[in-house]
This record gives structure tokens, C-alpha cells and sequence, in this order.
């Protein structure tokens, strides 16, 4: 039950029912499935383990939460406190109970199979307003494409986007029958039409990373159609993006000598600043914006840069926790690819090390250019990165079985006691086997 209910929370994760179908907002269905998922995991079996857990990457995530909460303690307005609180807290629970829960790579398959689900609805639901509504919609301001909820800025959408694409296309390397190959076709192209109505320069880029990284390492295509369709995928995005680039006011090519890079370079400059005068905490999580103006940038502006924003806004402890997340997840996913691909090279753990590795690349490639460090994808792949190494502990004591087993079946056999087949005789006999009477 608690894995089913961790599968689900996950999957409202991104799709928040309560933002695209406001009538269910006050049944509360995160919070309410959060609590069934926790009560489901404390009352139900714990699987015992004798393995030693590497528990770095959870202490940097608690880390980070506890830098979130001190950096705005230092206003002493309790309900402020309470409310950061337990908005990080939300994503401390989602990725316990990821971890806890995905013991088994089909289980990990389940899960994902459900969040790419959800990232296709968020997807389906901006093309949909794309071509149904009016350039007065809110998630059409300027003609940059966007969604809802956590996903209402255009550079939000282009970096869920970038990140799922790789983890989507891994599935056509995971199934082996030809249908089920052809499933995620429909949603990758969906992906990369949303990705271009977002207007996003990093977003463009991101995706032509990605999908790059993606090709190169994709099983099914082998390597003349690897490179068959890369060149042309890559190309056809740049060139269309560079078109719909032509339409913005503020960015219209990648020389980056244009209005949107100045407001980059100026918002960087007042993060600096922002950390220079309290290094330590910060000047709390979430006022960047407001205080972007009195720190040299010019006017209330978002800092354009995940890492400059949390170092401004929570300073060289939240900096430092935030780093270690990406950092020990990209190391892990590594440890798991070399690892698994020793014992067995042709598993499906190799696949998902490989596609949560690309995707956490491209998620720290656009936050350099955008503000998302409260994504939800971000902190999946992190719990599933982990989950991931602790599987390889099991499969590693599997193998040395399999291996074990072997050896003792290529052993010389004993020799045998029973007497030779009737009509032999021994060597130096010259008496033919008699039966005893």
C-alpha cells in the first residue's frame, strides 16, 4: 500500500490536481495522500538490510531544508517560518518516500511510467491552451508558451521539459516488444513542440543537449540510426527555435548582446551582493525579487540563476547543501552505471542510470539561466539516483551467488564407485565380469 501511495504522490506531484482542477484544491489531495503514503509506510513491514547505506545525499537534502527554514527565522514572524517550512518539508517527504519505497527496478519503471504521465498531461494541457485560447491567457504572456501551477513561467515548463525528455525517451530502450516502443514517440515529439512555444533560449539549448546525450546512448537505434536521426532531431530544434526567437522583444537571437542577458548579468551582480552582506544565512528564502532593486540590479527581478539565488538567498549553508545534492547525485548515478554495467551490461538498471544522468545535466544546465530549485523532478531523480546504488548492494550479492554456483558446477566430478557397464573388464583381467550369485 505505501508503495502504491508513493507512486500516486509522486504522480500529483507534477500533475497538482488541485491547480488544473480547482474544485478539488479543498479535498487537498498532495497533503492528504502524503499522510496515507507516511501512515502506510510506518505501519506496514520494513525491509531489514545489511547493507551499509550511503546516507550523504539525504543529509544534504535535510540540510538544505533546515537553510530554507534559518533563513527566514531571522524575522521572527512565525507564520512566515512555518509556511517555508513546510513547503520544503514537502519535498524532504516525497523523496523519503521514494527512497523507502522503490526496492526494485520494476518498481522504479512503475514509477517513472506515472510521472512521465503526468509531465505528458502538464504538456498536452499548454498545447491545448496554445491553440484554443487567446494571446490574453495567462500562460501566454508575450507570446512565450507556459503552464500551471508550479509550471506557470515559460522558463519553468522549458526545464521539466529538458529534464523529462531523456527519462521518456530511455523507455523506448527499456521495452522490447515493437508496440510498446512506439508509445513514447507521441509524447517526446509533444515535448519538444512544448519546449519551442516556451521561447526559452536555455530551453533550446537544453533540449538539443539532451537530446544529443540521448540518441548517442540509445540502444534501439543502433549506431547508423543513432546518428541518422541525431543530426537531423538537433538541427530541425535549433533552427526552429532560433525562428520563434524572432518573436520575442527581448531575446531574438543567442548572442546574448540583447536586453534579457543584461537583466542577467545585473541580477547576478545584486545576488553577490546580497550574499556579501549576510553570508552566512542569507537574506531568506524567496526575497531575491523584492530586494534585487536595492542591491544594484536595477529593478525587482528574479536572479536568472538557480545557484546565485539560493547562495543570496540562504547563503554558504544552503549554497553548499544545494551544490552537494547535484554533485553526490551525479556521482552516484555514475558509481551505479560503472557498477552495473560490470555485472550486468545489458540490465535495465544500466538504462536508468544513464537517463537519470542525463536528465539531472540538463536540469543543471538550464538553472544556470533560470531559478527552480524547488523542482519536483529534480528531487525524484535524486531519491531514484540513490535507490538506485542501494539496488546495485542486492544485485551485487545476487551475481556473487550466480557465480559461486558456477564454479562449483565447472569442478572436476568425483570419481565413481559404481562397477563398469556389464561385458567390461578390468585392465590385466582375463576373466570376463561374472554376477555374483
Amino acid at each position: 500500500m505505501a508503495y502504491f501511495l508513493t507512486v500516486l504522490l509522486a504522480f500529483f506531484a507534477i500533475f497538482q490536481p488541485g491547480v488544473l482542477i480547482p474544485a478539488l484544491a479543498a479535498a487537498r489531495p498532495f497533503f492528504l495522500i502524503a499522510i496515507l503514503a507516511l501512515l502506510a509506510w510506518m505501519v506496514g513491514p520494513k525491509q531489514s538490510s545489511n547493507f551499509k547505506q550511503d546516507r550523504k545525499l539525504s543529509y544534504f537534502i535535510i540540510g538544505f531544508i533546515l537553510a530554507q527554514t534559518f533563513s527566514i527565522l531571522q524575522f521572527f514572524y512565525i507564520p512566515w517560518v512555518i509556511e517555508v517550512t513546510i513547503e520544503w518539508s514537502k519535498l524532504g517527504i516525497v523523496y523519503f518516500l521514494v527512497l523507502s519505497q522503490m526496492t526494485t527496478e520494476k518498481r522504479l519503471t512503475r514509477l517513472w511510467s506515472f510521472i512521465s504521465l503526468a509531465v505528458g498531461v502538464i504538456a498536452v494541457q499548454a498545447m491545448w491552451v496554445y491553440h484554443s485560447q487567446g494571446l490574453d491567457h495567462p500562460q501566454l504572456t508575450g507570446g512565450r508558451l507556459s503552464s500551471y501551477g508550479a509550471y506557470s513561467g515559460a522558463n519553468d515548463l522549458a526545464l521539466i521539459v529538458v529534464c523529462a525528455w531523456p527519462i521518456v525517451f530511455k523507455f523506448i530502450d527499456l521495452n522490447k516488444n515493437i508496440f510498446l516502443k512506439l508509445i513514447p514517440i507521441p509524447l517526446l515529439l509533444a515535448l519538444i513542440y512544448v519546449d519551442i512555444r516556451t521561447i526559452s533560449r536555455a530551453g533550446l539549448l537544453g533540449l538539443s543537449l539532451v537530446m544529443g546525450l540521448s540518441m548517442l546512448r540509445g540502444r534501439s537505434l543502433g549506431k547508423l540510426g543513432r546518428w541518422a536521426l541525431l543530426i537531423p532531431a538537433v538541427v530541425i530544434v535549433f533552427i526552429l527555435g532560433s525562428k520563434m526567437l524572432l518573436t520575442r522583444g527581448d531575446a531574438q537571437d543567442f548572442s546574448g548582446k540583447d536586453e534579457s542577458v543584461q537583466n542577467r548579468f545585473d541580477a547576478w551582480y545584486a545576488g553577490g551582493a546580497m550574499l556579501k552582506s549576510n553570508p552566512i544565512i542569507g537574506v531568506g528564502s524567496g526575497r531575491f525579487p523584492e530586494l534585487s532593486d536595492d542591491f544594484g540590479a536595477g529593478a525587482a527581478i528574479q536572479a536568472h540563476n538557480t545557484i546565485i539565488k539560493v547562495f543570496a538567498e540562504t547563503g554558504i549553508a544552503g549554497g553548499v547543501c544545494y551544490l552537494g545534492i547535484l554533485i553526490t547525485a551525479l556521482l552516484s548515478l555514475y558509481r551505479s552505471w560503472r557498477r552495473f554495467g560490470k555485472i550486468k551490461p545489458k540490465g535495465r538498471e544500466v538504462l536508468w542510470a544513464e537517463a537519470f544522468g542525463i536528465s539531472l545535466i540538463g536540469f543543471c544546465f538550464n538553472t544556470q539561466f533560470s531559478v527552480k530549485a524547488h523542482e519536483w523532478l529534480l528531487y525524484l531523480v535524486a531519491a531514484s539516483a540513490l535507490a538506485l546504488e542501494h539496488l546495485y548492494k542486492k544485485e551485487t550479492l545476487i551475481y556473487m551467488l550466480k557465480v559461486e554456483k558456477a564454479m562449483e558446477a565447472m569442478e572436476e566430478p568425483p570419481v565413481s564407485d559404481e562397477l563398469p557397464p556389464a561385458g567390461d573388464s578390468p585392465p590385466g583381467s582375463d576373466n570376463p565380469r561374472k554376477v555374483p550369485a
